[in-house]
């Protein structure tokens, strides 16, 4: 890989059975290069992660959308940047109303307590044997 690369460039429909695509690509990208062992296990768990929140969650019409995956080399030779951009609706659960701590579980209202931007996604993760820290999602 050279650095600055574009390494992947998959544009996916919100459509679970395109999430299988990326999987493919990503474990194409960890075979063909020496990707840290980390990296190995924590790029695809995190792209999926979020793309499945993109595809599941984003979108409140049944259009199709285009959602963008890269994955790049950074400057410095070690760093993979990997970010997601759609057009979908922003996905903050902090805006959320306090859980309801004292309903039984059946009773309570589904959602989290993370935030994702509308439009970008990145995560960080050592492309090489370094070690360093993984920023996810």
């Amino acid at each position: 890989m050279k650095e600055d690369e574009v390494v992947v460039s998959l544009v996916l429909k919100n459509d679970a059975a395109e999430l299988s695509r990326l999987a493919e690509e990503v474990d194409a990208l960890a075979d063909g290069n020496s990707l840290a062992k980390e990296t190995r296990f924590e790029l695809p768990l995190c792209l999926e992660e979020a793309a499945t929140k993109v595809v599941n969650h984003g979108f409140d019409d049944m259009d199709k959308h285009d959602i963008l995956v890269e994955i790049r080399l950074q400057d410095d030779g070690h760093t993979l940047l990997a970010s997601i951009v759609d057009d979908g609706m922003e996905l903050g659960y902090l805006d959320e109303r306090d859980p309801e701590l004292d309903a039984f579980l059946e009773a309570r209202r589904s959602g989290g307590s993370a935030s994702t931007s509308r439009a970008n996604t990145a995560m960080t993760f050592p492309a090489t044997a370094r070690t360093g820290a993984t920023t996810c999602c």
